[in-house]
């Protein structure tokens, strides 16, 4: 690690420190409303949903069009174990810590099946299987009335916890705040030691070039699998504190548009990025509540804001944060290609 690295570690951890204190503090300072505290929730779980997601993309280049599967997975196993709907498993996962591994290894077993499946075959192929397989599990639990409660779904309810004689009550918006804000903290720790051990470099080396590292004895599709697995065991846990904020799990969680979401916000932060997902969902969360008391079809104005920073900015709101080239540069590229002439860089770096 050089000198650049090091710095550049210690600066990531020291913002990621500060942000971590202030996070901790928000709730006593008065400074949000029940409500707003309740979008700070929301945005937690949904960048936990998209950093899931941007280990599969960022880090082992592979497009998941299918990734509600395991976040939908998550919410209706904890949903059904919570009822004691799962007879088949003893009655201690009726409460909500056990309820909650269940769920998430639950979400981890879909993900090695679906995974298996998908890993057989590359890019446009690979996406267009993950998207087939998790709307066959949308279909099956849309119509599966007797066991997932079909289009009306599963209502959930978390009874309290006892813990060393004090009462947790993960009702409260404030309680449940705090346990999302664990969870997430932890979840970043662990993902952020991934993608930067000798594991998380085998996975960049796969993106990149898979047939090279084919070549050079990597078992690509054995490491692409864990990769799979591993996402999948994320947003399952994602899928869990949904279920427990909404109170309530639909066939929607695993719909091809909530699959859509994390997509958008890995590309909105920046797919290069470790933070990127982060700001992309606060962003999203941000911009979903502002356009939506402006209109109704706030997604329109939501893919108004998208499509430019996707063809002009490919690094996403941290890319511009940074000021990496492909803002102004790209835009002009853009155009001088769309008039069918060399743009003025490309014709400066000709003479040089």
């Amino acid at each position: 690690m050089n000198a650049l690295d090091r710095l550049t570690d210690s600066r990531t951890a020291s913002i990621g420190l500060v942000a971590g204190l202030v996070m901790l503090v928000l709730p006593f300072t008065g400074l949000l409303s029940e409500f707003y505290l309740g979008l700070v929730i929301s945005a937690m779980v949904l960048a936990l949903f998209a950093m899931s997601f941007n280990l599969l993309f960022g880090y082992t280049g592979m497009l998941s069009f299918g990734h509600a599967a395991y976040f939908g997975t998550g919410a209706y196993v904890l949903a059904l174990a919570l009822d004691g709907e799962l007879g088949f498993i003893p009655g201690v996962f009726e409460s909500f810590v056990p309820a909650l591994v269940l769920a998430v290894l639950a979400s981890g077993v879909v993900a090695l099946v679906i995974g298996f499946l998908c890993v057989q075959r590359g890019d446009i192929y690979f996406a267009i299987l993950t998207l087939a397989l998790s709307m066959m599990l949308y279909e099956t639990v849309f119509t599966w009335n007797d066991v997932t409660g079909g289009s009306d779904g599963l209502t959930v309810l978390v009874a309290p916890i006892e813990l060393a004689g004090f009462s947790v009550n993960l009702v409260d918006t404030g309680t449940f705040y705090f346990l999302t804000l664990a969870l997430l903290a932890g979840s970043i720790v662990l993902l952020w030691r991934l993608v930067n051990s000798p594991y998380g470099e085998l996975l960049l080396s796969i993106r990149e070039n898979p047939e090279r590292a084919t070549m050079i004895g990597i078992p690509v599709k054995r490491y692409q699998l864990s990769s799979f697995v591993i996402a999948g065991l994320f947003a399952g846990l994602a899928g869990t504190l949904f279920a427990v904020r909404t109170f309530i799990v639909t066939p929607h969680t695993l719909h091809w548009s909530m699959s859509a979401e994390p997509v958008m916000m890995t590309l909105l932060g920046g797919p290069s990025a470790f933070v990127g997902p982060i700001i992309g969902a606060v962003m999203f969360v941000g911009l979903e509540q502002a356009l939506s008391n402006i209109t109704e079809h706030w997604q329109f104005g939501l893919g108004l804001l998208i499509v430019p920073i996707v063809l002009f900015f490919p690094n996403g709101l941290v890319g511009i944060l940074r000021g990496d080239s492909g803002g102004t540069v790209s835009v002009r590229e853009s155009i001088a290609g769309l008039l069918g002439r060399e743009s003025p860089t490309t014709e400066e770096d000709a003479h040089e």
